[in-house]
């Protein structure tokens, strides 16, 4: 009941939501910030691009470490270690993995040798064979014996010797001898799979043993697996094909038992691949009792296995055949091995998907298969699978509940989910219905962003509880469900619900975030079949009212705006400048989390007219690049406002010309405002000049010029700051910012 409570919590806290909204998010009742100067001081700056700052690991997108495109052989040597790195500590067994090429190979061991406590990052990466083993070896002996030993080092080191050489055979061995026969497993497969490959002479005799053992089925199997292994290794294609046909025969055994048939699968799709693979495969798939290999209600890779230790797209066209087929044995057998490639988001077998979403008959499902495809939807634009998503939105099923249950039996009991998205029952009734599709298909219809969900969601928002409602409006929000007007009323809902300057919107969501004045959690509830109690009390219902604050915060947090709703919120702006400048003020603050130019364009006029605040003057800085390019005239018209936009108008244009004529002349105001986003942005302006400040009747120039030298950081920038604190200790040089 984990995913339970964890629903139901969140119903909780968006219950207190609306109680606590006024207290979490404060807005400034005044139009323009005041101490605007004062604030952009008190902000960190960023240190020297030269300072001695430690330097974190480059990033890299994520498709750098895509199986399919490894480096080049000559790639930078950071690039081909951080790759490598990846792929060795991402390896599984049961997962398709690859090797470096020789010279790669090469650059890597190079660079262990010389800094040897890197092995085991790349242990998994190493090829299977005698000069790897060696390499670790003596790697490990220089190191063994040393007084200040890592531990973890020596572990990790040892124990990929143990199951890739012959050094540790003897342990090896110890634990190979006690395999066998465990409810369809078999105990210790690992380790005498690879005593078989490190040391065969001592893998045999137990080998031959479990080979001749009728008793242990599956163990038995593992031995032909063994013996399969050896003939591979020592290319005998007399015994290869001898025990792959022993393997196969073990497959094609209807009276086989499960763990045996699973095993005998394993053993020829993990080791070298044959020619006529993939042609008796497809004689498999027409097997129904290879359809959902289960023991005591685990089930084993079966027929999919191939897809795990295969490159993810090696198989495609094949079982995108094999789909289409007419046999439903065949169909759903190609299906669950799609569903494996789901995770690509590969469009092609999404689509190839599609009918199983309006005919849930149309394929057997055997683990979730249905339900991941949905979610895959939740990533994936494709226009034609919204009937089909709409017709999921609404699949109702009938499952067992369990009545008068605390929280802390539903805790322990496991994985039994109770969904909020219930009809109500009545009494003690031990059945209920639920929609298990609706959250998944909700999330994916917001993907596609298509008009035809809205009256199915509308429909869908009506009979939604408080949880959910917020995935519901996003995705309404998504497919055009509300009217421009119904936005701005949204957004004005949230502006005047908020009290003060020093705290961010944020979402709903994150409501579990604690704060002196947050009340504290309501007591654990009771749960029962009814849906509508909760400790014997009646949950409150929700009402068409509630959506608004849930809609604002959708529309506050969205990083791209409509542009429809952009310009009519400037307008709402405009005239409530002078109806209710407060509320005015508060749009402001929400659209500026938003980008493109006529938001860059508002900021820009606030700036101009002295109705900005910091957050839009450091968002404008960092957008100043973008704004010279694109919207130049607007940048320059803010020169003609006060003395305040005159000086940030400089590190717009980044113009040294602006900079030195602000130095020389006596505008107080707009020297202050230039030296307090010169140091944000880091700007070259000449030191001596600035420190001419240092001593301006002007106290907030003064500690203008002074933050400015303190970022600036030079040693002539630090001996004039230091000249100003005489007999104090002073320390310079921010290593991560000011």
């Amino acid at each position: 009941f984990d995913f339970c409570m964890k629903r139901f919590l969140s119903t909780i806290a968006f219950c207190v939501f609306l109680f606590i909204f006024g207290l979490f998010f404060l807005l400034p009742s005044t139009q323009a910030e005041k101490n605007l100067l004062q604030n952009l001081l008190n902000l960190p700056a960023p240190p020297s691009p030269d300072s001695l700052v430690f330097q974190e690991r480059t990033v890299f997108p994520p498709d750098f470490f895509d199986k399919s495109k490894p480096p080049a052989d000559d790639a930078p040597l950071e690039e081909l270690l951080a790759y490598w790195r990846n792929q060795s500590s991402n390896y599984r067994e049961l997962a398709y993995n690859i090797k470096p090429s020789e010279k790669s190979l090469q650059r890597i061991t190079s660079e262990i040798e010389g800094n040897p406590e890197k092995l085991p990052e790349f242990l998994n990466v190493l090829p299977e064979n005698t000069d790897s083993a060696d390499f670790v070896k003596r790697i490990y002996d220089s190191r063994i014996s040393r007084e200040d030993a890592d531990k973890d080092w020596n572990g990790s080191v040892k124990k990929w010797l143990t199951y890739h050489s012959k050094y540790f055979s003897d342990e090896l061995l110890a634990v190979a001898k006690k395999v066998g026969d465990a409810d369809e497993y078999v105990t210790n497969q690992d380790e005498l799979l690879a005593l078989t490959r490190v040391d065969w002479d001592r893998a045999r005799p137990i080998l031959e043993r479990l080979y001749n053992d009728n008793k242990q089925p599956v163990s038995q199997t593992l031995a032909r697996w063994a013996f399969y292994r050896h003939a591979l290794d020592e290319d005998s294609s007399s015994d290869t094909e001898k025990y792959r046909r022993e393997l196969q025969s073990v497959v094609e055994n209807k009276s086989a038992t499960a763990g045996m048939r699973d095993l005998a699968i394993d053993a020829l799709v993990k080791e070298k691949e044959w020619d006529g693979l993939d042609d008796w495969y497809s004689t498999l798939v027409e097997d129904e009792t290879l359809a959902d290999l289960r023991v005591n209600g685990r089930s084993f890779t079966g027929l999919t296995t191939i897809m795990y230790y295969s490159p993810p797209e090696k198989r495609l066209e094949k079982m995108l055949q094999l789909v289409k087929s007419n046999n439903l044995t065949v169909r759903s057998a190609a299906v669950r091995n799609l569903a494996f490639l789901l995770n690509n988001n590969n469009p092609e077998v999404v689509r190839a998907l599609l009918p199983w979403l309006e005919n849930p008959d149309w394929a057997s499902e055997v683990e979730g298969e249905r339900q991941r495809l949905i979610s895959a939807l939740g990533s994936l634009e494709m226009p034609e699978s919204v009937p089909g998503l709409i017709a999921v939105l609404n699949e109702k099923q009938t499952r067992q509940v369990m009545t008068g249950m605390t929280a802390n039996t539903m805790s322990s009991m496991g994985n039994m989910i109770m969904n909020a998205n219930r009809a109500v029952v009545s009494g003690n009734s031990s059945t209920e219905d639920y929609f298990p599709f609706r959250g998944e298909a909700v999330g994916a219809l917001a993907k596609q962003k298509d008009a035809r969900a809205i009256a199915p969601l509308r429909a869908v928002l009506a009979e939604t509880e408080g949880w959910q409602m917020n995935n519901v409006v996003r995705a309404l929000l998504a497919c055009g469900g509300f009217s421009i007007p119904e936005q701005i009323e949204a957004l004005e809902f949230i502006a005047k619900n908020n009290k003060g300057a020093d705290q961010e919107f944020s979402n709903p969501d994150n409501m579990t975030v604690a704060t002196r004045d947050t009340p504290p959690p309501p007591p654990m509830p009771v749960m029962t079949a009814n849906a509508n109690l909760i400790n014997g009390y009646a949950r409150p219902s929700f009402k068409p009212t509630d959506i608004k604050p849930i809609l604002g915060m959708q529309l506050v947090n969205q990083p791209e705006a409509d542009e429809n709703l952009v310009a009519a919120l400037i307008t709402r702006i405009n005239i409530l400048d002078e109806k209710d400048p407060p509320l005015a003020f508060g749009l402001r603050k929400i659209m500026q989390s938003w980008h493109g130019a006529a938001i860059n364009g508002l900021m820009l006029r606030d700036l101009k007219n002295n109705k900005t605040d910091v957050d839009a003057v450091v968002k404008l800085l960092s957008l100043r690049k973008e704004l010279r390019e694109n919207q130049w005239n607007e940048v320059s018209d803010i020169r003609s406002g006060g003395a305040t936009a005159l000086g940030i108008a400089a590190c717009l244009t980044e113009n040294p010309n602006e900079y030195d004529a602000l130095l020389r002349s006596e505008n107080v105001e707009a020297k202050t405002a230039m030296l307090a986003c010169a140091r944000l942005i880091r700007a070259a302006l000449p030191v001596r000049k600035v420190a001419e400040n240092l001593k301006s009747p002007n106290n907030l120039l003064a500690l203008a010029a002074e933050r400015y030298l303190e970022t600036e950081d030079s040693p002539e920038a630090q001996a004039f700051v230091l000249s100003m604190h005489p007999n104090e200790a002073k320390i310079l040089g921010a290593r991560k910012l000011f």
